[in-house]
């Protein structure tokens, strides 16, 4: 069989996580040298919050990296066996990267903080918003978002009133598919207004439950297009390496295995669909039965949950999960379970 690490984004930060492994010395040296580099306690922001720091981007992005990458290398230091695959939600796609070795820790710490940076100053606090759609197929909430898109694009266009009716951010009115998290769970995203609108299509039409989400700004939409081109202008000054293990990113859903193909896939990230659904069944199709979540929270555990019922799952934020998937996979190492394909 053969086995995929995740690594998680944002919304699976929370006051308290790391708790059962901040003693372990290669847990701390991690967060502090994360602390270092971006000036900012993120132990004591782990341990006392508040919240509302913890929850901005440009702290919780750096913060989610540096956390799930010192349970990866806590990882390595406990067990010898390496996945076959891996794969990260948005800004988990970096974390994933950086355990692949395409980036050095220090490196990678730099880029998400820069990448929280940009994403915030392309769109400023207010200007946009993001929801959760749960209930509804990817096709009807795609027509909604066309539908509502284009009814204000014809209003605007026809308009001599640029900025009616709230719309403020960049003479923009556009409302986005985000994430693709299950065929049930969709993100969209967008200008406040427009994302407003198609909430209420969206209920209208039978949705489940519809929910604002408590973010920044508009990501993983075209509003974030400025922001994409600066994280790839400064992708291309990096020192960049070829991944040591395929990571199927976001966009494509595909395993760039060159350095130029990696800084574009990252670089349209930003303002791209997170196409995670089709992620790990691009990963089922290859072999993978075993899915292991490597970062705080539980998140991708629950999507991969209903994506591959059957699948196995374990989630390395807690030590008691940590110290069972160490165990299992020494076990079925020896006995010869894995595929090294």
């Amino acid at each position: 069989m053969k086995v995929a690490f995740l690594f998680p984004g944002q919304g699976s930060q929370s006051i308290g996580m790391l708790r059962t492994f901040i003693d372990n010395s290669i847990i701390r040296d991690h967060m502090v040298h994360a602390s270092n580099i971006i000036d900012v306690d993120l132990i004591s922001l782990i341990d006392k919050g508040p919240k509302t720091d913890l929850d901005k981007t440009i702290n919780t992005q750096p913060l989610l990296l540096a956390s799930s990458i010192a349970i990866w290398k806590l990882f390595c230091s406990k067990s010898s066996f390496r996945p076959n695959l891996m794969a990260g939600h948005s800004l988990g796609e970096i974390s994933a990267l950086t355990a692949a070795g395409v980036f050095d820790f220090s490196q990678a710490v730099s880029l998400v903080r820069y990448r929280a940076c940009v994403m915030q100053d392309s769109a400023p606090l207010g200007s946009g918003s993001m929801a959760a759609i749960l209930g509804l197929d990817i096709i009807t909430v795609e027509n909604i978002c066309k539908k509502v898109t284009s009814e204000y694009e014809e209003k605007f266009n026809s308009s001599d009133q640029n900025h009616e009716e709230g719309i403020r951010f960049q003479d923009r009115a556009i409302v986005d598919i985000a994430n693709i998290n299950t065929d049930q769970q969709i993100v969209i995203s967008g200008t406040e207004l427009l994302v407003e609108k198609a909430m209420s299509l969206c209920k209208a039409a039978g949705s489940k439950r519809v929910l604002k989400l408590q973010v920044s700004g508009p990501f993983h939409s075209s509003l974030l297009a400025e922001a994409s081109v600066k994280f790839k202008e400064r992708l291309q000054s990096e020192n960049v390496q070829p991944p040591s293990i395929p990571v199927v990113n976001n966009v494509d859903v595909e395993m760039p295995s060159n350095t130029m193909a990696v800084i574009d896939s990252l670089g349209r990230q930003i303002m791209s669909t997170v196409r995670w659904s089709e992620s790990v069944r691009k990963m089922m199709s290859m072999g993978v039965l075993v899915f292991v979540e490597c970062g705080p929270g539980k998140v991708l555990s629950g999507l991969v949950r209903k994506i591959c019922p059957k699948g196995t799952i374990f989630s390395l934020s807690e030590k008691k999960g940590f110290d069972e998937a160490v165990d299992f996979f020494e076990e079925n190492s020896k006995r010869g379970m894995f595929s090294n394909d």
